[in-house]
């Protein structure tokens, strides 16, 4: 590989070192597994202290640059993401529901279309719904959760409250009762509910 014109190897620093770094001051929740592991941290440390950007980004590294076990990674790979946005929103109390109706975002990913195939969303409302980002992302976010977790009361659990939240979409529907987009999208949000761990 061609080194870039304007690399400075003395400036770089080792993603070890800067997640190890994060975690040395005593007072913090982490400081004991960085005292015991400062020196030579295990790929579980690691990943236990990177943050989510640093997680998908050691994931393409680590699909982009190994064979082994592959394809266990593939949805991870295209998906995970889409999910970095959703779930900083919700980290920071960002409102999840503003733009809702903004449409041509993105082009949906093939694995988000295909899920809403599979939960009889039409082709139209397919193209033009989850082309919102945030309804993409969510999708997103069922597809990943549906295939990696393999507990099945975890499961269960998720579905009862995703029905709960469809529910709550419904409070004061009399105030939306004329708002045709809003209602094409709960339908579509309720198809991809329905669909999940079905």
């Amino acid at each position: 590989m061609e080194r870039m014109n304007n690399f400075d190897p003395s400036r770089y620093k080792e993603i070890t070192t800067i997640v190890m770094n994060r975690n040395k001051n005593r007072d913090g929740y982490h400081y004991d597994i960085y005292h015991k592991r400062k020196n030579n941290p295990p790929i579980w440390v690691l990943l236990e202290l990177m943050s989510f950007g640093e997680l998908i980004r050691f994931l393409e590294f680590y699909y982009d640059s190994n064979k082994f076990n592959k394809k266990k990674f593939d949805l991870a790979y295209d998906l995970l993401k889409y999910t970095k946005n959703f779930r900083d929103a919700s980290a920071h109390s960002r409102p999840l529901i503003l733009n809702l109706t903004n449409f041509n975002n993105l082009a949906p990913s093939q694995k988000v279309t295909q899920f809403a195939s599979k939960a009889k969303i039409k082709k139209a409302d397919r193209k033009k719904y989850l082309s919102n980002k945030k309804l993409h992302d969510f999708v997103c976010i069922l597809i990943i959760h549906d295939h990696y977790i393999k507990a099945p009361q975890m499961k269960v659990d998720r579905k009862t409250e995703l029905q709960h939240l469809k529910k709550r979409c419904l409070k004061r529907f009399e105030y939306y009762h004329n708002q045709t987009e809003l209602k094409n999208i709960y339908k579509v949000f309720s198809k991809v509910v329905d669909k999940y761990n079905s």
